[in-house]
């Protein structure tokens, strides 16, 4: 019987100083996790980068999937930022997050359908045009979400979350099996303005009543307790 080890992920690229920075700042300021998206949401406002901040041929993507580079992992575990490229068409699965996440769409417009867990199934609740410009941050438990390249050309976004990518290997707690096609309109919300970020989006469900996850498979791989940020949730 023989078993595969998980190949982690490193650093590939750098991350401008001044950004990393401003959300070390945040991050370190405590408080819960939708409190610390908050923050670095603001923190990331202004100070986005552009998509040269990969090298070229990072920013032509792979024809099986997003391709995901990783740029900055706190030396204390307590963040990671990875910037993420998309063909015209890629998808992420419906899916979940080990802690909280902030993002930043660096180039092009990327589709994101937000879902609730009603408990034996997901429902959609909210579906939203990113721009480029546009900073958006979560955290568990109102973060089931999937997000599609729906553009003609490239698209490329930031990604920041609180934990060391290079030991959990992945953001991703969950993946849910694919939710039914959607049976009643749900409105498409767009920033205020084209390159207005916008604030931290809320949930609908709390973490006390927040009901168990509907259909799903686990994610690969699965991360501890232990294995998470520094800053616990409070």
């Amino acid at each position: 019987m023989s078993s595969s080890a998980v190949e982690l992920p490193r650093v590939t690229g750098t991350c401008p100083p001044l950004l990393t920075a401003a959300v070390r700042r945040a991050v370190r300021a405590g408080g819960s996790w939708q409190q610390t998206a908050d923050r670095v949401v603001e923190a990331l406002r202004g100070r986005l980068p552009g998509p040269g901040i990969l090298s070229a041929e990072q920013l032509a993507g792979g024809p099986d999937g997003y391709r995901t580079h990783l740029v900055h992992a706190e030396p204390d575990g307590s963040f990671s930022i990875v910037v993420m490229v998309w063909r015209p068409g890629q998808r992420t699965p419906v899916h979940d997050h080990l802690t909280w996440c902030v993002t930043g769409v660096l180039q092009g417009t990327e589709y994101e359908l937000v879902y609730a867990n009603r408990g034996d199934h997901l429902e959609p609740v909210a579906r939203n045009a990113n721009p480029a410009g546009t900073v958006s941050g979560f955290a568990p438990p109102g973060d089931i979400h999937e997000v599609t390249n729906t553009g003609d050309g490239i698209a490329v976004s930031m990604h920041v979350y609180g934990t060391d990518i290079t030991r959990v290997a992945s953001s991703v707690r969950r993946v849910y099996a694919p939710p039914a096609p959607l049976t009643h309109p749900v409105p498409l919300q767009t920033p205020p303005a084209l390159g207005a970020p916008t604030l931290a989006r809320t949930t609908d469900i709390s973490p006390a009543t927040a009901p168990p996850p509907a259909t799903i498979h686990p994610a690969r791989p699965t991360a501890s307790p232990s294995s998470l940020a520094r800053n616990p949730r409070t």
